[in-house]
């Protein structure tokens, strides 16, 4: 069984407990001053059997729909706003939706649970229908938006032990001891200004240290989401800093909704949950924007030396990228001159196909080592070393009713490109999409308009030696990198990996 697949589970686990045990411990409630609120409210006896298993019902059916919003947040909203470069836009929807799911949830409530109102009234001591009604939906909608931002933080753990980006292990190994002390420090006067009462006396201080300590381990991780955003695109400034916080702080709440979400396994609890909601969040908020600065200026003073160790590690790799060209490009000419033989007797023999495959891959090759080096090309050329390729692929692949290529590729625009951000998904889509012994096809459409180059491509995929083929490794990773580095927020990239299908749409401006 796979790592993630291996977490995912356990996370599902610890999901359930706390809405399984809240649902167990209602038999055990107060029920007398349940049931004197619910017969008043509604006006008739009502048997203490009767209001237990309709609480049971209503808790049942919430549970059920807060843990089934999780993958959908997951899936439909997280990833495709986080693929689009659109993430900061999770902040508006998740209210949007919180607020509008709520109110529906209310209704269900009130249908599944004719005296839930008898538990807000026994426990904020209000009788107002209005009153109480508005109060559930406020609950309601504060527990959802408690999931989403759960959801974000399983999606930012997920990120840190599964992502070939930026991983937790690459995030401490461009660290040190000494950057963690000096910003585990510098919080403490960030808690006692959150906890003022400390300064009263040492007794009320050690009273609240358990707690200081636990809000100092959540800066340490807070500092950690920070930082993997922060690696994604290092470079110092107002904008880089507010594009960091915004990825950082919609799973640092997840962890505080997780704590609370635990914390209120009793029904009373869940009730008077909203009272303190908003000032929490307010404060957490606060707490979490001085950990992002304090993380931020500690590494432009590069404390502990991480400054310096994270630009040494991206020379190394980048003198390690150029010793590797260079390796490449050992003897061109020599290879230049061995096609050129090698095309000669094709010629002499006859043998067309070869001939012109040989002319194809010499193009091929002059283009990766003349024009591939450089910042910008004409989108031509690269248009024209996909034709290249593509035509070099069909001389070994005769269409037949198992194998359909439907390759579309229009006139190129007027514009430059940073080179090689194109092939690599065609390529892919040749080397994955392609079987011998099985059904096969590939949809390849190229297109440009004036402000932007639009690729869309989508391909089979087969099992191989019994395990279904992997794609979109290392190459697409680096594509990917590239992407953000060259063209960040301004480009679309949006991939859609699926058991018997891999899809790529992917849109970069003109220049």
């Amino acid at each position: 069984m796979k790592k993630l697949t291996v977490f995912r589970l356990l996370i599902a686990f610890g999901l359930i407990i706390p809405f399984a045990k809240k649902i167990f411990l209602i038999s055990f409630l107060n029920i007398p001053e349940f049931l004197e609120e619910a017969q008043r409210l509604a006006g008739s006896p009502v048997g203490t059997d009767q209001l237990v298993s309709f609480m049971q019902k209503q808790a049942i059916a919430d549970s059920l729909i807060l843990l089934s919003l999780i993958p959908l947040i997951y899936f439909f909203i997280l990833k495709k706003l986080d693929s689009k470069g659109r993430f900061i836009l999770i902040y508006p929807v998740a209210i949007i939706t919180s607020v509008i799911l709520g109110i529906g949830l209310a209704y269900l409530d009130q249908y599944l649970n004719p005296y839930f109102m008898s538990g807000y009234a026994a426990v904020t001591g209000q009788s107002s229908s209005f009153d109480l009604f508005f109060r559930l939906q406020t609950d309601n909608a504060i527990d959802i938006l408690n999931i989403f931002f759960i959801t974000g933080l399983i999606y930012k753990i997920e990120g840190l032990l599964f992502s070939s980006d930026v991983s937790i292990r690459e995030i401490l190994s461009r660290t040190n001891t000494g950057f963690w002390i000096v910003l585990s420090i510098t919080t403490i006067p960030v808690l006692l200004i959150i906890y003022p009462r400390s300064f009263i006396s040492p007794g009320q201080f050690f009273l609240i240290l358990p707690q200081i300590v636990s809000v100092g381990a959540l800066s340490l991780v807070v500092a950690l989401f920070f930082l993997r955003s922060f690696y994604e695109r290092p470079e110092f400034g107002l904008k880089t800093f507010l594009t960091c916080f915004q990825r950082t702080l919609f799973p640092s709440l997840g962890i505080v909704s997780t704590v609370l979400v635990a914390r209120t396994w009793h029904y009373e609890d869940s009730l008077a949950f909203g009272d303190f909601y908003t000032g929490l969040m307010l404060t957490s908020v606060i707490y979490i924007l001085v950990v992002c600065a304090l993380s931020y200026f500690l590494f432009r003073l590069d404390v502990g030396g991480i400054k310096n160790t994270m630009l040494l590690k991206l020379r190394l790799n980048k003198s390690s990228s150029e010793l590797n060209l260079l390796k490449s490009q050992v003897n061109p000419h020599f290879l230049f001159n061995s096609l050129n033989t090698l095309y000669g007797i094709a010629l002499q023999e006859e043998a067309l196909k070869a001939a012109d495959g040989i002319q194809k891959l010499s193009n091929m090759m002059r283009f990766m080592l003349e024009e591939n080096t450089a910042d910008k090309i004409e989108l031509s050329r690269e248009i024209e070393y996909i034709h290249n390729y593509i035509d070099l692929q069909k001389l070994r692949l005769a269409p037949t009713e198992k194998m359909v290529l439907d390759i579309n590729i229009e006139e190129p625009c007027s514009g430059e490109i940073t080179p090689m951000l194109i092939i690599p998904f065609i390529e892919n889509a040749f080397k994955h999409g392609i079987s011998f012994q099985e059904k096969s096809w590939i949809d390849l459409h190229l297109s440009c308009q004036p402000e932007e180059v639009s690729l869309k491509i989508k391909n089979s995929k087969h099992a191989k030696s019994g395990v279904r083929d992997k794609q979109g490794g290392i190459g697409i990773e680096n594509v990917r990198k590239r992407l953000d580095i060259l063209y960040p927020d301004t480009h679309l990239l949006k991939i859609e990996n699926k058991e018997s299908s891999y899809s790529v749409s992917l849109k970069i401006p003109l220049q």
